[in-house]
C-alpha cells in the first residue's frame, strides 16, 4: 500500500463494508477560501437550520427555501461547538471555553445570558428533555484517563446533577424519544454507550449501561443524533462518513461524504435530520488539505430504516 500522507481515507472497516450506504450530495458551500469546521447543525422547524463555525466562532442560520446565510452572532475565542432550539424559541449556544460554558440568544442574535450553573464545564453538546432540562457533555478525559462527563440541567437553569462520570472525551448526546435512553458517544474512548435511566432521569437504571459499539480507527465519533424512530445517527471524525443504528446499537445503515477516498471532506462532525422529512443535512469539511466546509445531504428513504 502506498503512503499517501493521509489517514486511509477510503477505508471501511471489514466488519462496515457490508452495511448498506448511501452517498450524500454536496447542498451549500459555507466557506471555499480558509480552513474550518463545521458543527453542531440543529433546526427550528422546517426552514431554518442552525449550525456553528467552530474555528472562527460563528453562529450562523440558514433559510433552507432561499440558501440565505446570516450571521447570528460572532464571539472570538468562544469555540463554539453547538447550537440547539429551546421549546421556548431561545437558541442554547454551547462552548470548550469553560469560561463560557453555555449561553443563550434569542434567534436573532441578541439577548446573550450566560448560564453560570455551567461556567467551568468544556461543553460540546447538548440534548433537551420534554420539561426544558438537558443533558451536556464535557468533552475532556483521554481512554488512559477518563476524568470526563455527562451532567444535566434543571430546567430552572440552577442545578447541575452528574448522570454519568468516567468518560473518555464524551462528545455527542441524543435522548430516545420516550426519555428512558441516554446516548452518548466517546471520542477518544472510540464508544457508542448506551444509558437506560430511572424514573428521575439522573440515575442510570441498575445493570442499564452498556458499551454498544466499538468504533475502529481514529479520531473517534463526533457528535450524534435521534430520528422520530429511535435510529441513532454518528459522525465519524475524519473518516467522512455516519453510521446508523437501530434503537439497541446494532448498526443498519451508513453515510458516505463525496471524495473522501481522496482525503477530502473527512472532518465529518453533525447531522441533523429536516422536521418532517427523511432529508438528513451533515457538516463537514476538508481540513488543510482544501480549504472547504459544506452542508451536504442525503435522502434516507431508500433505506427504509
Amino acid at each position: 500500500m502506498q503512503a499517501t500522507g493521509i489517514p486511509l481515507p477510503g477505508l471501511i472497516p471489514p466488519a462496515e463494508q457490508n452495511i448498506p450506504a448511501l452517498l450524500a450530495q454536496p447542498w451549500y458551500a459555507v466557506e471555499r477560501q480558509r480552513y474550518t469546521r463545521l458543527e453542531g447543525g440543529c433546526f427550528d422547524g422546517p426552514d431554518v437550520l442552525y449550525f456553528v463555525d467552530i474555528d472562527y466562532d460563528i453562529l450562523y442560520r440558514l433559510e433552507m427555501q432561499t440558501q440565505a446565510l446570516t450571521v447570528v452572532y460572532q464571539a472570538p475565542g468562544a469555540k463554539f461547538s453547538a447550537v440547539k432550539v429551546h421549546p421556548d424559541g431561545r437558541l442554547f449556544v454551547c462552548s470548550l471555553n469553560p469560561d463560557i460554558g453555555i449561553f443563550t440568544l434569542h434567534p436573532d442574535g441578541t439577548g446573550y445570558c450566560p448560564i453560570g450553573a455551567v461556567k467551568g464545564y468544556v461543553v460540546d453538546d447538548l440534548a433537551f428533555d420534554d420539561g426544558g432540562g438537558f443533558y451536556f457533555t464535557e468533552l475532556v478525559g483521554e481512554c488512559y484517563a477518563p476524568t470526563g462527563s455527562v451532567c444535566y440541567v434543571d430546567p430552572q437553569l440552577t442545578t447541575v446533577t452528574p448522570v454519568v462520570t468516567g468518560l473518555a472525551s464524551p462528545n455527542g448526546v441524543a435522548l430516545s424519544t420516550d426519555q428512558k435512553v441516554l446516548w452518548i458517544t466517546e471520542t477518544t474512548g472510540g464508544r457508542l454507550l448506551r444509558f437506560e435511566l430511572d424514573d428521575t432521569g439522573l440515575t442510570v437504571a441498575p445493570y442499564g449501561s452498556y458499551p454498544a459499539y466499538h468504533f475502529v480507527g481514529k479520531p473517534g465519533p463526533d457528535s450524534c443524533t435521534i430520528d422520530p424512530h429511535d435510529n441513532l445517527y454518528t459522525a465519524l471524525y475524519g473518516q467522512g462518513r455516519f453510521m446508523i443504528f437501530q434503537k439497541d446499537g446494532y448498526p443498519v445503515g451508513q453515510i458516505l461524504l463525496p471524495e473522501r477516498e481522496g482525503g477530502f471532506h473527512l472532518y465529518s462532525t453533525h447531522c441533523k435530520l429536516r422536521p418532517g422529512t427523511w432529508e438528513l443535512y451533515l457538516c463537514a469539511s476538508s481540513g488543510p488539505l482544501r480549504k472547504d466546509a459544506s452542508i451536504f445531504k442525503v435522502d434516507l428513504s431508500a433505506l427504509s430504516l
